[in-house]
């Protein structure tokens, strides 16, 4: 008898009498067939056969419920609101499914457009699931026109032993109305944590809207309001100063192993929208079973170089948000962290490899791909493109951890001038930049237009510094300083990337020294700012008036 049939039968043997053993072996191996089978569908779903193609039937009334919410940049106070929803697919009807439209800044669009939504299949139905999902979210992928980044990179930090729910394409329409082509995402609930933790009664927290760990931020799964004091808690241990009490409760609060892998793997894929740069896109689990909190990853779909960045964008950039800059600003972090780049970019970010895993999810949507001719025109060079971004920024990370960046060395009291500055225009295109002189003084200027008040051009210098207190000092002046009606008064802002609060500012038409304070906890690369913040204005920066120095050690 086969060895594993023998070791399955040998305990049925002492089943009471009355109960056949034969009936009891042919069910348990229907049983285990019965979950192969489930798991293999399972795994088709995700990863093969046609995409889904999902129908969404909303009456008028819950049109008008979603046609309410507007998404506000700054927040709009407002709850998004819950519809119920019709959902068709592959012959099946769900009912009573709840719905509510998804998205931020530059993602959330209005449902009379191509919304970003998320449904609950269960929460009105009771035991209601969607190939076995309770909850998921059809993001509709504005800001990637491959749909591809949000797949591909749950799937490596997954491998990697970072905890996100999967994802993988559809197909969408809304009353009939086609809608294209979506990310399918799994929901944050209680069975993605019981597929990756051995306790999933933990309280699992959204980060939301670039909020950081020491906002209130919302409990997604979990009910345990007294936990929230775990999590102040971790916010003070970030800022303990002394770095040996702060490692040793950082340790007992933090699965700083994951942690590492993390933030590793943000960098990797120039995740800036994500935590460590951004504080935005992630969730943050208090795992009950190791008392230890995990970072988890989301919103990945402007990656290898796409936001704020390039493909050779710094591994170690100056970490902005609590948690990354508590934690890889202890002692011996930053080693630790960069022989993880090493090993994960050893096993998991071959250029080759990540870009084979692209064709086959091309592959995948190709025959779904909504828009005629043109549209798959253009969906073919996104996806060549990205590829091409992949393959430069895996040569990027090889050519960093080969050839780590120079620092800047400056001794305490010693003052350096800072040349080479780059101009960098906002997200609008309308600011301007320029070399110009005034009075023989050479000068950088930023100018604002006519219109548009969130307008916010700069000058911007990439620098590596070691660790210390530094101090960034400018000469400059706004030229024009009366604010639109109902619009701030135009000021000139110097600040460090990332940073949002505790910058200097000047509105004054005269000559003024600006003077911003950077504090570097760990060595690492960071990115001075000097920007324009507002309309109907010019400012003047004196070029030879920006200097950094030193004014302290570690």
């Amino acid at each position: 008898m086969n060895p594993f049939l023998s070791a399955a039968v040998t305990p049925l043997l002492r089943v009471r009498a009355g109960l056949s053993l034969w009936s009891l072996l042919i069910g348990a191996l229907a049983a285990g067939a019965i979950h192969l089978h489930s798991t293999a569908r399972a795994e088709e779903f995700w990863n093969a056969g046609p995409i889904p193609a999902i129908e969404i039937e909303i009456d008028e009334p819950n049109l008008e419920i979603l046609g309410s919410y507007q998404w506000k940049w700054g927040g709009n106070h407002q709850e998004r609101k819950d519809a119920t929803c019709i959902v068709r697919e592959a012959g099946k009807v769900y009912t009573n499914v709840q719905i509510h439209l998804k998205g931020a800044a530059g993602s959330f669009r209005p449902v009379d457009d191509r919304p970003a939504m998320t449904l609950n299949f269960s929460k009105r139905a009771k035991g209601q699931k969607f190939h076995g999902l309770e909850k998921l979210s059809l993001n509709n992928s504005v800001q990637d026109s491959t749909l591809m980044q949000e797949i591909l990179a749950r799937e490596v930090f997954n491998a990697a032993g970072v905890p996100t729910t999967r994802a993988t394409h559809a197909t969408v329409k809304l009353n009939g109305r086609s809608l294209g082509n979506y990310v399918l995402v799994e929901g944050w609930n209680k069975p993605f944590l019981k597929r990756h933790f051995k306790d999933a009664t933990g309280n699992l927290y959204d980060g939301g809207f670039g909020q950081d760990i020491d906002r209130p931020l919302e409990i997604n799964s979990g009910d345990s309001a007294d936990a929230r004091s775990r999590l102040k808690e971790l916010v003070q241990a970030c800022a303990i100063p002394d770095r040996a009490a702060r490692a040793e409760a950082l340790n007992r609060l933090v699965d700083l192993d994951r942690f590492l892998t993390f933030a590793a793997l943000e960098m990797m894929f120039t995740h800036m929208d994500g935590y460590c740069i951004g504080h935005n896109n992630y969730r943050v689990y208090d795992d009950p079973s190791s008392q230890r909190f995990v970072f988890m990853p989301h919103g990945m779909d402007q990656l290898f170089g796409q936001f704020k960045s390039t493909t050779e964008s710094s591994l170690t950039p100056g970490f902005k948000s609590k948690a990354a800059r508590g934690i890889l600003g202890l002692r011996g972090m930053r080693q630790q962290y960069l022989a993880r780049v090493a090993t994960l970019y050893t096993n998991h970010f071959d250029a080759a490899r990540l870009n084979q895993r692209v064709d086959e999810l091309a592959a995948r949507l190709r025959p779904a791909l909504d828009g005629g001719a043109s549209r798959r025109i253009l969906w073919e060079a996104a996806v060549a493109r990205l590829k091409m971004r992949i393959q430069k920024r895996c040569e990027s990370i090889q050519s960093q951890l080969v050839k780590p960046p120079e620092w800047l060395a400056i001794a305490v009291g010693e003052r350096r001038r800072l040349g080479e500055w780059r101009f960098q225009p906002d997200t609008t295109g309308s600011g301007q930049g320029a070399q110009q002189t005034q009075d023989g003084i050479p000068c950088m200027t930023l100018v604002g237009p006519e219109t548009k008040p969130r307008v916010w051009p700069s000058w911007r210098k990439t620098v590596s510094l070691d660790r210390g207190t530094y101090s960034l000092n400018v000469r400059v002046r706004v030229e024009s300083s009366e604010g639109s009606e109902g619009d701030p008064v135009p000021c000139v802002v110097l600040r460090m990337s990332g940073v949002r609060d505790g910058f200097r500012r000047t509105v004054s038409p005269t000559w003024t020294e600006l003077s911003y304070p950077v504090e570097i906890d760990e060595p690492s690369e960071i990115e001075l700012v000097c920007e324009l913040r507002g309309t109907k204005s010019k400012t003047w920066i004196e070029v030879n008036s920006f200097t950094l120095s030193r004014t302290a050690g570690p």
